[in-house]
């Protein structure tokens, strides 16, 4: 029983070190702004917590991003979260395709019982992604080149791409200065979002505010290890804020101030921050 037993742990474990190693390959995952089991786009703010999930294991997540410049539709694999969820629980999985639509990768079931929808969807996602977080995902720098797919099963990939990611048609009104022309050639999604990479204040220690593919990371000056992390929610001015402080929510105000919110578990108290822009 204890040798079945092993040789089904070291048969997983193989099968985890095989499937890391495949995509090793691959830097880009591209996260939908909708998932087929939703009603509407970033529900439950699902699609931005599986884009920070992704970066927070390794990848770099585009989430409602175009395709970077130089990259090729068969460097990045297209990710999808999928509910089998009951009455009594939350089930939900991870999968990732290639530019083939070959599943390259099935993360195991997370499961959750929390009675609250929001909550109890995050904490199956969590705890699906422990699969990718297993993976030690590493990207390795070598070019996915893959004979297979066909020069017409190419360009129409690219040319969906390319749709996706041009903005709606701007009717030019005289009225209209050029500033705003350029304001509304922007996705809908975010225009307008008080969202300036630089530096801010918290008391006396100083912070750097950078882009990233799905939101801002957030530093301690002269530090390389991330102190938080903003992911953009879908609503435009809110973004979810992780740290290893808590959890919550943050927004950018009126003077460009960086405001923070979370639920800090040793006190029971919501923890208000405000990292503010140094002029």
């Amino acid at each position: 029983m204890k040798k079945l037993i092993f040789t089904a742990v070291l048969f997983v474990n193989i099968s985890i070190g095989a499937a890391g190693q495949e995509l090793d390959q691959y830097q880009y995952v591209r996260v939908p702004e909708k998932f087929d089991f939703l009603n509407e786009d970033n529900q439950y703010q699902l699609n931005a917590l599986t884009a920070f999930l992704f970066e927070k294991f390794g990848f770099t997540a585009l989430y409602e991003e175009p395709t970077p410049e130089g990259v090729q539709p068969c460097e990045i694999l297209d990710a999808n979260v999928h509910d089998e969820s009951s009455i009594f629980s939350s089930k939900v999985y991870v999968t990732l395709r290639d530019c083939k639509k070959e599943v390259v990768f099935t993360s195991r079931t997370g499961t959750s019982r929390e009675k609250d929808y929001k909550d109890s969807y995050h904490e199956a996602l969590r705890d699906a992604f422990k699969s990718i977080e297993e993976l030690q995902h590493s990207f390795t720098g070598e070019v996915v080149i893959d004979p297979v797919i066909s020069v017409e099963e190419k360009e129409a990939y690219e040319e969906a791409s390319e749709v996706d990611s041009l903005p709606a048609e701007i009717i030019v009104d005289p009225v209209v200065t050029s500033e705003e022309r350029e304001e509304l050639k922007k996705p809908a999604k975010t225009r307008n979002r008080k969202t300036v990479a630089g530096t801010y204040m918290n008391g006396a220690v100083s912070y750097e505010l950078k882009k990233t593919a799905v939101g801002f990371d957030l530093f301690k000056k002269g530090e390389t290890e991330v102190f938080a992390k903003l992911i953009n929610s879908g609503s435009g001015e809110n973004y979810l804020y992780s740290s290893a402080s808590g959890n919550g929510n943050a927004y950018f105000d009126a003077q460009g101030n960086l405001v923070a919110e979370y639920f800090d578990a040793n006190s029971g108290q919501v923890i208000t921050v405000t990292y503010r822009k140094d002029q």
